[in-house]
């Protein structure tokens, strides 16, 4: 079995074969992270993998909250079915991932709220999915 750490660098390490590790890159991780039960070991994550990468790029973060009972409730029926438990954060959890980064406006915001169309802002939205977009200096 291979542990977190080493899949981590196998992965990055197998990134160098095909991506440009001289110009930015995109790194996307995109509703992964509440799978990852420990916060500061999510917060680990996403610092070694930013490391890896040149200044210029960018992480493009997404994962769901624990803004309301019903999100609550289908992460808890979600880990009763038997797979990996899904842990939701608050949001100022997971606005640490982004710690050392330069957050791109608006921030980290509601998934529907992050360019919404002129009639949805100021409007309420049902999702509990953030999302945030920074910068690595």
């Amino acid at each position: 079995m291979v542990c977190r750490s080493s899949a981590l660098e196998l992965v990055v390490a197998d990134a160098r074969n095909v991506l440009n590790f001289e110009r930015p890159i995109a790194v996307m991780l995109l509703g992964i992270l509440g799978y990852v039960a420990d916060l500061d070991e999510a917060r680990s994550i996403v610092r070694r993998i930013m490391a890896a990468v040149p200044s210029g790029s960018y992480l493009l973060l997404r994962d769901n909250t624990d803004l309301d009972a019903a999100a609550r409730d289908a992460a808890d029926d979600h880990a009763e079915s038997g797979v990996e438990p899904y842990h939701l954060r608050t949001v100022d959890e997971l606005l640490s991932l982004f710690d050392g980064l330069e957050l791109v406006e608006p921030g980290l915001v509601q998934v529907a709220m992050w360019r919404p169309d002129q009639a949805d802002i100021g409007a309420e939205q049902a999702t509990t999915d953030h999302a945030g977009l920074a910068r690595k200096p």
